[in-house]
């Protein structure tokens, strides 16, 4: 019974909307019932796979933040919470998720402190460390350009067979207005993987965009978009980033437009469709006085 119940909380919780974990973690919590202290062990990790999904920033005890994605998630045995690595200090972060009862913010992540990563496995990613650095200076530009909030990562790794590298970028910009019924996030992710032999690299990008408005109903929207292409690597990592970076740029131009696009037709069909027409007085339909706006005579021929 308890495992069942956990199956349909993790669920619940993994569609929480954006900025509104809290409350569906104080709804879950209310359906559990008797099977909540049961459950509670199963939560640490079920939220940590929540926020790393949609890239949630951190505030370090250093200063800075940190972003918490499914790339730099250690996932952590069972009933542990996980760690995640933040790659320029090569640190790894123990997560406070605040899921104690009574917390004033549950599910805001938190960190409590951090620790080395081992030596082997920090050594392995020197290869990969000047294009990653690379990577985050003309990324860390074109972000804080075209997304002033948002919170940029970007890590490393390395082949085993072949050593090269491989760096992959996460950032996420977030805004919320719950007082007005409302709140969105988007994330994006692109990753490049030198081919040694073929002096290239291979890029694989993907945004994502998701929009919740629920003042007297509960509309939600999703968009996301994928794209993919082959970059000569230049005379080293500089190059390389800076084409990466103006492949970046225009994957994501043109999908901005075309998000544009769609929300203008989604304001002008979609959600005027799902309205309720009003007469154009405005005014409440008087059945008593049917005559008053001109449909007796429609009424009267209709043949019901």
């Amino acid at each position: 019974m308890a495992a069942a119940a956990a199956q349909i909380a993790a669920r619940l919780i993994k569609e929480a909307p954006p900025a509104q974990l809290r409350e569906v973690l104080a709804g879950v919590r209310v359906l559990l019932g008797d099977e909540r202290n049961a459950v509670e062990a199963t939560l640490p990790a079920v939220v940590a796979e929540l926020l790393a999904k949609h890239y949630t920033p951190v505030a370090l005890p250093t200063g800075g933040s940190a972003l918490l994605t499914p790339d730099n998630l250690r996932a952590g045995t069972a009933g542990s919470v996980p760690a995640f690595l933040e790659p320029r200090t090569r640190q790894l972060l123990d997560i406070d998720f605040c899921l104690d009862r009574g917390s004033a913010t549950p599910g805001a992540p938190v960190c409590k402190s951090s620790s080395h990563l081992p030596a082997a496995e920090a050594a392995a990613l020197d290869a990969a460390e000047p294009l990653r650095e690379a990577v985050e200076r003309e990324l860390g530009a074109y972000v804080a350009d075209l997304y002033p909030s948002a919170t940029l990562a970007v890590f490393s790794a390395v082949d085993a067979s072949t050593g090269a590298p491989t760096v992959v970028a996460c950032w996420s910009a977030q805004h919320s207005a719950l007082p007005n019924f409302y709140a969105g996030g988007l994330r994006c992710r692109w990753q490049v993987s030198l081919v040694a032999e073929e002096e290239s690299a291979e890029v694989a990008g993907e945004a994502h965009c998701r929009v919740h408005y629920f003042e007297d109903g509960n509309v939600q929207m999703a968009a996301s978009d994928k794209w993919a292409a082959t970059l000569g690597a230049g005379d080293g990592v500089d190059d390389l980033a800076g084409v990466l970076v103006e492949c970046v740029r225009e994957s994501e131009s043109g999908w901005h437009e075309q998000l544009l696009d769609a929300f203008a037709s989604l304001g002008e069909n979609a959600i005027k469709a799902l309205r309720r027409p009003l007469p154009m007085t405005k005014s409440k339909f008087d059945w008593e006085r049917a005559a008053q706006h001109g449909v007796a005579d429609e009424l009267a021929g209709m043949k019901l």
